[in-house]
């Protein structure tokens, strides 16, 4: 009978520290850490907290769960579904907001031993954000994420590029 009972995590991964020199690199043009560069992003781009919850916020979990997953799933506070034992549930979950993705982005910075400290949105970058071909929803949500990275930059008029890939 329907609905089969099951526990699948689907999870979004955010590479802290992108090998230069990874084969087959589809990342698309990767510079040394804190190197800034409006056609490609640094090794350590998504080190920086302030990218990683800007990412985050851009993320449309409402979409995700009602149009892609049809309802039959919840957003986790974790990465354990917060109905197993022992996991803490009451965690803030993120939620698409794009003035919070702003502010995150704002404050993104990157900076050298030598170098002054360098705005993100002073430079700009290009993101490729991949999924694999034949999952659907990984697809919808990394082709949202970029259409919310460049909905803000183009309000913003920062240099952002974001492109979903299939690999």
């Amino acid at each position: 009978n329907y609905p089969v009972p099951g526990l699948v995590v689907a999870a979004f991964h955010m590479t802290l520290n992108i090998s230069r020199t990874t084969p087959l690199n589809d990342y698309g043009i990767i510079y040394e850490e804190n190197v800034l560069q409006p056609d490609g992003i640094p090794e350590n781009f998504f080190s920086n907290k302030d990218v990683r919850k800007a990412v985050a916020h851009l993320i449309d979990f409402n979409m995700l769960l009602t149009v892609q997953l049809l309802g039959e799933a919840y957003q986790c506070s974790t990465v354990a579904p917060d109905r197993l034992p022992y996991v803490y549930g009451n965690v803030t979950k993120y939620s698409y907001n794009e003035a919070t993705a702003k502010a995150y982005f704002a404050a993104a910075e990157f900076k050298n031993a030598t170098d002054p400290a360098v705005k993100l949105t002073s430079v700009g970058f290009t993101l490729k954000i991949q999924h694999n071909s034949i999952n659907t929803i990984r697809q919808a949500v990394a082709q949202q994420l970029a259409a919310s990275i460049n909905k803000i930059a183009g309000e913003e008029g920062w240099s952002f590029t974001a492109a979903a890939q299939s690999v």
